[in-house]
């Protein structure tokens, strides 16, 4: 008696599967990188309007230099926590994702 005759169909089947988790994957991915550069995108802008201003105040004696570098500091410290949870929540999400795996792996009956 022959156990291994599904061997095709199986493979198959898991190539299958493998190539929907991927495109799921890169869905992911790319949706990440587009937030990730849409949150660079409105930081560099914003960024560069206070540069901007802030160099205009301070050539009319508006503004000083050290209330220029006062707010760049704010910047930077305002962007650094963001990326953090950005990053925090990718991975929180993922583990998520594969403890939900095991629980099917683990709840789903025996083939055989």
């Amino acid at each position: 008696m022959q156990h291994n005759c599904a061997v095709a169909s199986e493979t198959k089947r898991f190539e299958e599967y493998i190539t929907i988790y991927q495109y799921a994957e890169r869905l992911v991915q790319w949706s990440l990188n587009g937030l990730n550069v849409t949150q660079s995108t409105i930081f560099s802008l914003g960024i560069a309007m206070i540069v901007v201003l802030s160099a205009y105040k301070i050539s009319w004696g508006q503004q000083t230099v050290s209330e220029f570098v006062t707010l760049i500091t704010y910047f930077a410290q305002i962007s650094a926590p963001l990326n953090f949870f950005g990053t925090f929540y990718t991975m929180i999400q993922n583990s998520l994702i594969e403890a939900e795996r095991m629980l099917d792996l683990v709840g789903s009956p025996l083939p055989f």
